[in-house]
């Protein structure tokens, strides 16, 4: 954007939301692709590091997943439990505590109890951030879509929003329970005990990840 550009944006009736609108333009790309691999932003990591993973096709599913768990595995927490035990409070007092023995059980190496537990979390704790408190009538992604476009309050926090919005396509989709060797994370399979295989360390920390961004979501909400 040029210097004339940037001028007539600041001179508009609402600035922050046309600032907020190319913020989104600029980084859609990379958070879509980010969180339909899985991977939503990181809190512990620099948004420029994060972007250009995703900007780079070149790297394929595999490249990502080596990537992000050397990332969280080398430092777990400092690049993850920080996050969910500075804001576990946000919780009630039930998930809060399913959320503590989650990371108990990953410390321990008990990578697939973490997985139901972690997308139960999830739900529940979306319950607040995208459906306003209501406990029927469920609609999270919705939630979550509704309130980039309409709450002008957030302004840069929509990314993380985003990034949140697009994983939930990619992990709450319909899926066949018929298939076999099904591997990819996906709350039906989870929830439902459709999983035949073992799937170990990389769905736990996606989904850490998740409850972290979650919890930063709604603090941000709040301030």
């Amino acid at each position: 954007m040029n210097y004339q550009k940037f001028v007539a944006l600041l001179a508009s009736e609402d600035p922050m939301k046309e600032l907020t609108n190319i913020l989104i333009d600029a980084n859609t790309d990379a958070l879509k692709r980010g969180a339909s691999m899985g991977w939503v932003m990181a809190l512990s990591l620099d948004f420029g590091s994060y972007k250009e993973t995703f900007l780079d096709e070149s790297k394929s599913q595999n490249d990502v997943d080596e990537y992000f768990i050397s990332y969280y595995s080398s430092d777990f927490e400092e690049t993850i439990k920080y996050f969910l035990l500075e804001d576990s409070d946000i919780l009630p007092a039930a998930l809060k505590s399913l959320l503590s023995e989650s990371v108990w059980a990953f410390e321990n190496q008990k990578y697939q109890i973490c997985i139901p537990a972690l997308f139960s979390i999830i739900e529940g704790a979306l319950v607040d951030l995208s459906n306003n408190g209501e406990r029927k009538n469920i609609k999270y992604k919705q939630g979550l879509d509704d309130a980039v476009v309409t709450d002008r309050s957030l302004n840069f926090a929509v990314l993380p929003l985003i990034s949140l919005s697009w994983f939930l396509d990619y992990a709450f989709k319909k899926s066949d329970f018929d298939q076999s060797n099904f591997v990819e994370l996906n709350r039906h399979w989870a929830l439902h005990g459709r999983y035949l295989d073992i799937l170990g360390i990389k769905p736990a920390l996606q989904l850490f990840s998740v409850v972290a961004l979650i919890l930063f979501c709604y603090k941000l909400q709040k301030v």
